[in-house]
């Protein structure tokens, strides 16, 4: 169900949920993304790797940081259809789909492939979905 007094940016402020708090603590960091998530006319779905996936990484220079975080951010509004191409803050066109042949099946996040997990939230301006993997 959609929390409809809940603002996307009201998630950073105590971690989406256990498994992303890594990710939600970066958003606090880029201002851009935070007044985003915080404008309640601007729909967005947060594409946030796990804590697993961000725990492997090391950041240098703040500049990168606020690229990975834009391009985790997808200007679109919800619902996202499988197939239809979106721009995230960064400007990388990105979509979805569900993929499948003899071995297997799986949905990912084009093109950087990362697997499409499940919907943590849904909110009055977005959706956070989990994915196994980075786009930037």
């Amino acid at each position: 169900p959609v929390q409809s007094d809940v603002l996307l940016s009201d998630l950073t402020g105590n971690g989406i949920a256990p498994p992303i708090n890594i990710f939600a603590g970066l958003i606090r960091n880029v201002s851009s993304v935070l007044t985003r998530l915080a404008d309640a006319d601007s729909r967005s779905i947060i594409l946030t790797p796990s804590d697993g996936v961000m725990s492997r990484l090391t950041w240098k220079d703040p500049e990168t940081l606020s690229d990975f975080v834009k391009a985790h951010v997808v200007t679109v509004s919800p619902p996202w259809q499988e197939g239809k191409t979106a721009v995230t803050m960064l400007g990388n066109k990105v979509w979805w789909e569900i993929w499948s042949d003899e071995i297997g099946y799986g949905v990912f996040v084009r093109p950087a492939g990362a697997t499409l997990g499940k919907t943590l939230s849904r909110v009055a301006n977005g959706e956070v979905w989990e994915i196994g993997g980075m786009l930037h």
